[in-house]
């Protein structure tokens, strides 16, 4: 992917990037709210929805995990390769709009079978924290990167901390497709949140610049890359 430099200036002085910081803050931590949501109760869900025992359950936990993880491992660069050529906030949009999407359709699911398929499109339709942290990246001034990236991060985790919480109890008292609505409404008002309140001054690439995939090259050639890589897989 191309150099964030070169396709969008930072926005260095002034309100913008301070305002469009605190929208990314608040969208993130809906965005980990929505999530949660929904996936600690799952292995409820299956039994729901017909699996007649644990190792059922056992299973198609692991085989909506694997759909989810193979499909978001392919997508993810390309939706990269898009961001680069597009913008950042777009992919904010579009990443959250999806997820949206797909959890509320969750509770709407009869069989297993409907799970897997939308954690199927899950996989290659969002990413949401990636998509935030880009987009927050590319608007902090240098000297604020670190700050901007840690209030990100913590973000999401006050999310992913409320979600289960919050869910769980609404699943016990309502079922467990009330929460897959909720966390589409969540999710919903990330979106128009990021919309409306995000501000990016994207310049598209021209040139060569717009050959991703030759930059992609370039990048897993660069010394270390590839070590880096190999210990990120490893710790997740």
């Amino acid at each position: 992917m191309s150099n964030i430099s070169d396709s969008a200036p930072r926005q260095r002085d002034g309100q913008p990037w301070r305002t469009t910081l605190a929208v990314m803050f608040m969208a993130q931590l809906l965005s980990g709210v929505g999530f949660s949501f929904v996936f600690p109760f799952f292995p409820f869900y299956f039994r729901q929805l017909g699996l007649q025992n644990d190792n059922e359950v056992f299973l198609w936990m692991g085989y909506t995990s694997l759909v989810f993880g193979v499909t978001m491992a392919i997508s993810a660069p390309l939706w990269g390769l898009v961001a680069d050529r597009y913008g950042r906030k777009i992919m904010v949009i579009r990443s959250m709009l999806a997820g949206a999407v797909v959890l509320g359709l969750m509770g709407l699911a009869a069989n297993p079978w409907h799970i897997l398929i939308l954690r199927f499109l899950q996989g290659m339709t969002t990413g949401t924290v990636t998509a935030s942290v880009t987009l927050v990246s590319s608007v902090t001034p240098a000297a604020s990167l670190g700050f901007s990236l840690g209030l990100m991060q913590t973000g999401l985790l006050v999310g992913n901390a409320i979600g289960p919480f919050v869910g769980g109890i609404l699943a016990d008292h309502f079922g467990y497709r009330v929460p897959c609505g909720l966390a589409f409404i969540i999710l919903a008002l990330g979106t128009l949140l990021v919309a409306f309140g995000a501000k990016e001054n994207f310049i598209p690439p021209s040139g060569r610049e717009k050959n991703g995939f030759r930059t992609m090259g370039t990048i897993l050639r660069t010394e270390g890359f590839l070590t880096v890589l190999v210990v990120y897989f490893m710790i997740y």
